[in-house]
């Protein structure tokens, strides 16, 4: 017969597999005792049961933690947690903190975790809490976070502001107690002080190396460079330089031929010309001198060397007057005497000597008029200059001139420009005009002067040249009596007043002129000073900035402030506003109020325009409403238990009231507090 199971009699926690005859369970801790089970097989006619008792035997349950912890606590307040456990087989529970921060206790009777942090312990603490049964244990951990004590809500520890002598009950984010250009929660993000200008007293201030991203709490006057230039930002700042702007090897701030870098290591300002002075290599050539003519100032021997060739050392080029790197055999002359240097040392001549009437070879004719002719050291009675004036007899009574009158080679007889010398070493009549006979290209240079000088007698172009690169034309230099091939930019000051001919010409002044005291811009700034400044001929009122303080000479001396005092720190009306912000913002820096809104510049929102005026309301709160606590603020203000903003201030001077409307006075008395009270309640309106 086929057969039909089944299970009349079950617990709850137990299943029947009618179609397998499988019984099956898990029993909880509810379960633990006796269970009456019945099973029954039919074949349709007959049932047979199967009936007995199912006994379930008690097991080990793991204990439960119920409470959730308290993750945060604030500084200076108690802290509190009571850890709540329990076990479902009523097992004794044993309570523990294996991971505990010094400053918290546990309680292993009651599950109490209690502390009070202080500022040291403000951050994050691990916490592991324990329970058992003594079989099984279980634990709860946690990250306990302390955060500070802040009672004005402006995100600065109160004990980091009692530590300076700040009110922690007044908000400080918007204050900058040392005027240093950093807000107090500036300062406390940084580490430095808000009572310092240079916290770490590196000559470094706070608001440079916040700039510079060094740390303000840190002497880093040793090690600092922020532009990376080999020079330390401590030295930038004393000589003026700027310390985030490369200078070192690559730079010569004052132009007197060493980098700043150089100077560093010599211990020189940077900023003044010490060419006079220095002779690194100890050579007899200054610094300066060696550069400008491409020598090496560091290197003695290239100051005995014949650098171009021309048989003089550079030491003698340099004192006679010639550069040592240009060839000057042809024509470096440096006592004037129409013979070149290099003839003269030939022949056996002093160079530094006016020769023009020697005759070394003793034959009665004088050896400038042997060079000329080409015989010098040569016997030539037939060239006699008896006058020994640098004409032979036979040119000057040719051309009726007196062979026993000395004529200065210089002169010019016939008033063309061209001196009787000249005229005499090119065939010319000292009597006659000869400026354009023959002057083939017509710009005013003879032929015979263009050949001379290495020019095209047929291209009117080459005048206006500057063969020599020194910046002054031809037809200039030989209108001024210099040599075309030869650098006057750096030599030639033909009045003396220590402003050379090729700068003054540049600049449109007279080079026959001293302009030692001109100002010909009109700037204030004398021409020898904007020569020696690199300036001359541009208006330099606005840069010109003595203290090296970033504030230009001219807006001090019309702001009332030394020209010659650093004022990059200083705030001479204690507005809040340092003098340089004042400069920038081209507010008043002797005026607390700039504008004249009746807000100070250094609260005022727009310090330039006195349209922005703070309403003397009642709301000093700020909140848009007038309250109760505005009358209590303006109270604990008039009574000096609290330090207001200005902004504040403004809200709350509302006494005395004429016809209903307040007419500020600039106090803040009890009388403000008591208007703003009645204004609160809806006695008053306005």
């Amino acid at each position: 017969d086929t057969l039909s199971l089944s299970a009349p009699v079950l617990p709850s926690w137990l299943a029947f597999d009618a179609a397998t005859g499988v019984l099956a369970g898990t029993p909880s801790n509810a379960e633990v005792g006796g269970h009456d089970v019945t099973l029954q097989v039919s074949d349709g006619t007959v049932a047979v049961a199967q009936s007995f008792v199912v006994t379930v035997g008690n097991a080990n349950d793991a204990p439960m933690i119920e409470s959730v912890a308290v993750v945060m606590a604030t500084e200076d307040v108690a802290y509190g947690y009571t850890l709540a456990a329990s076990d479902v087989d009523g097992d004794i529970l044993s309570l523990s903190a294996p991971v505990l921060p010094v400053w918290l206790s546990f309680d292993t009777a009651t599950g109490a975790l209690f502390g009070t942090p202080g500022n040291a312990e403000v951050g994050r603490h691990d916490v592991t809490l324990q329970v058992t049964d003594g079989t099984v244990t279980i634990e709860q951990s946690f990250v306990l976070t302390v955060i500070f004590k802040d009672l004005d809500g402006d995100t600065i520890p109160d004990s980091w502001e009692l530590a300076y002598g700040l009110d922690p009950t007044l908000d400080n984010r918007s204050v900058d107690s040392d005027n240093d250009g950093l807000l107090d929660v500036d300062e406390y993000l940084m580490g430095s002080s808000p009572r310092d200008l240079d916290t770490d007293g590196d000559g470094l201030p706070d608001l440079v190396e916040q700039r510079n991203g060094t740390d303000p709490s840190v002497d880093n006057a040793t090690f600092t460079d922020t532009d990376g230039d080999a020079l330390p930002d401590l030295y930038e700042i004393a000589m003026g330089l700027d310390e985030t702007v490369a200078n070192g090897v690559f730079t010569d701030s004052d132009g007197d031929g060493l980098s700043d870098y150089r100077e560093y290591l010599l211990g020189l300002d940077p900023l003044v010309d010490n060419s006079m002075d220095l002779d690194s290599d100890g050579d007899g050539l200054l610094d300066q001198v060696e550069t400008a003519v491409g020598l090496d100032p560091n290197n003695p021997a290239d100051a005995v060397a014949d650098h171009d060739h021309d048989g003089l050392t550079a030491r003698e080029e340099i004192a006679q007057g010639t550069l040592p790197t240009l060839d000057n055999r042809l024509f470096s002359d440096f006592d004037g005497d129409g013979l070149p240097d290099q003839t003269e040392i030939l022949a056996g001549t002093d160079p530094a000597g006016d020769n023009r009437a020697s005759d070394c070879d003793s034959d009665g004719v004088s050896d400038l008029v042997e060079y000329l002719n080409g015989t010098l050291t040569t016997a030539n009675a037939a060239l006699t200059d008896s006058d020994a004036d640098g004409l032979s007899d036979l040119y000057e009574v040719a051309n009726g001139l007196d062979p026993q009158v000395a004529n200065d080679p210089r002169a010019d007889s016939d008033g063309d420009a061209l001196s009787d010398l000249y005229e005499y070493l090119n065939h010319l009549e000292p009597h006659v005009d000869n400026r354009r006979d023959p002057d083939s290209d017509a710009y005013g240079i003879s032929d015979p002067l263009e050949s001379l000088l290495g020019l095209d007698p047929l291209d009117a172009t080459d005048a206006a040249g500057d063969p020599d690169g020194d910046g002054i034309a031809t037809i200039v230099e030989i209108a001024s009596g210099t040599s075309p091939l030869i650098d006057n930019a750096t030599l030639l000051d033909s009045d003396g007043d220590g402003i050379t001919d090729l700068s003054e010409w540049l600049s449109g002044l007279d080079p026959e002129f001293d302009n030692t005291l001109t100002d010909s811009d009109g700037d204030g700034i004398t021409d020898m000073q904007e020569y020696a400044n690199g300036t001359l001929s541009t208006p330099n009122e606005q840069i010109v900035d003595a203290d090296n303080d970033g504030l230009p000479d001219l807006w001090e001396v019309a702001s009332g402030l030394d020209p010659a005092v650093d004022n990059r720190f200083t705030d001479v009306d204690a507005d809040g506003m340092s003098d340089v912000a004042e400069y920038l913002l081209g507010t008043n820096p002797l005026n607390v109020d700039s504008d004249g809104d009746g807000i100070s510049d250094g609260v005022d929102p727009d310090p330039l325009d006195g349209a922005v005026v703070i309403a003397s309301d009642g709301d000093v709160g700020g909140d848009g409403e007038v309250a109760v606590e505005d009358a209590l603020t303006a109270l604990r203000m008039a009574m000096g238990f609290v330090t207001a903003s200005e902004t504040e201030r403004h809200h709350a001077d509302v006494a005395p009231l004429i016809n209903g409307v307040p007419a500020p006075d600039g106090e803040v008395t009890a009388a403000d507090a008591l208007v703003i009270l009645r204004k609160a309640i809806g006695l008053v309106s306005f």
